[in-house]
């Protein structure tokens, strides 16, 4: 039977050992933070010239991310709308317009003519002839 042990090391915690003065402070929070820029200024602490370029590119972005808050923020608090909504219940309404659309094939004029063809024929009996009028007239 095999047998595995569980990966063991010391837990490291940043509030072990709490910082004495204010500067320890700023630098035990620049040690772990995950602002961007800042921890890159506090671990180039041998090349003076790094420090000087995160510095620059944290505080650039810092200063445009104030601006564009304020711009944001005095844009909102310039467009103040108001929106009322009232609610009315009428007891009736009038019914909307319906047009129906003639979907027939067939030419109101040859219909016509058809129909007048058979009524001029004495064999046509009207069961023919009458939903061939009824025809006419709805398409009308």
């Amino acid at each position: 039977m095999l047998k595995v042990k569980a990966f063991e090391r010391p837990v490291e915690s940043a509030f072990v050992e709490a910082p004495k003065s204010k500067m320890n402070s700023v630098r035990w929070f620049l040690g772990f933070t995950t602002i961007g820029g800042l921890t890159q200024f506090h671990n180039s602490n041998k090349v003076p010239i790094s420090q000087l370029v995160w510095l620059c590119l944290f505080l650039t972005g810092l200063g445009l991310t104030i601006a564009s808050v304020a711009t944001i923020f005095i844009e909102y608090s310039e467009n103040l709308i108001v929106t009322t909504v009232t609610t009315e219940q009428h007891k009736s309404m009038p019914f909307p317009a319906i047009t129906l659309c003639n979907n027939n094939k067939m030419h109101c004029g040859h219909l016509l003519e058809r129909i007048n063809m058979y009524a001029d024929n004495p064999n046509v009996t009207m069961p023919i002839l009458s939903p061939l009028c009824q025809l006419f007239l709805i398409g009308r």
